[in-house]
């Protein structure tokens, strides 16, 4: 099926669920893009405004980008995705969708942004680390993404920008006295290394055999 096709069947089937969603209305040039930036699911803000990552979490996010110069300017530089498009004013309330539409909007939304990660070599940052193993909320978008990325390299983990979780994981490995020649540097390696304890948690072992020979996560 054509992916045009594809995801107006998923709008015509979440219409007549009437569950909400909401696309990222923002423009990009694919040549000026330095990263694939993927959040949850958009929340009230995005959901008015029609654009993603610009709640308080993306705040957040956009402005650390901004003080350690990771970007120059994060909407040129940065597409953002979800990983699903379905619309709650919190992520856990997506427990309460029905759970093959839910499923199928990951299916499409990991399909995309592994599609433009292939096809430009563009890093992935995943950022919510937390219900990808099996039965969980993610796992059909982490499935997806970890079967069809052709360069597992391109796949880096973070925890959520919310309660200053990233924030934290950003100053702790300030903590170990690593030396970086700059923070883009320094984001990668924190990326690496949390695919890396995903990949070998038993409860995710299902990716482990998609991944494992394929990413050198030293």
């Amino acid at each position: 099926m054509d992916r045009i096709d594809k995801k107006d069947k998923l709008i015509e089937k979440l219409k007549s669920l009437n569950i909400p969603f909401v696309f990222n209305s923002q423009k990009y040039e694919i040549k000026n893009l330095k990263y694939i930036i993927v959040g949850d699911n958009p929340g009230k803000k995005e959901c008015n405004e029609k654009k993603y990552f610009i709640g308080p979490s993306g705040q957040i996010l956009r402005n650390h980008f901004k003080k350690f110069h990771i970007v120059t300017d994060f909407d040129n530089e940065c597409i953002v995705f979800n990983k699903t498009f379905i619309y709650t004013e919190k992520t856990k309330e997506l427990k309460n969708i029905d759970k093959e539409i839910l499923n199928e909007t990951q299916d499409y939304c990991a399909t995309e942004i592994s599609k433009l990660s292939n096809e430009k070599q563009i890093p992935i940052l995943i950022f919510g680390k937390s219900n990808i193993c099996k039965g969980e909320l993610f796992e059909k978008f982490w499935t997806r993404l970890f079967k069809e990325v052709i360069d597992k390299k391109n796949i880096l983990v973070f925890s959520h920008p919310s309660y200053g979780n990233f924030s934290k994981e950003w100053k702790k490995i300030d903590k170990e006295g690593i030396t970086f020649q700059n923070d883009n540097e320094k984001l990668i390696k924190i990326g690496v290394r949390n695919l890396t304890t995903i990949i070998k948690d038993p409860r995710c072992a299902k990716f482990v055999t998609l991944t494992i020979k394929k990413i050198d996560c030293k």
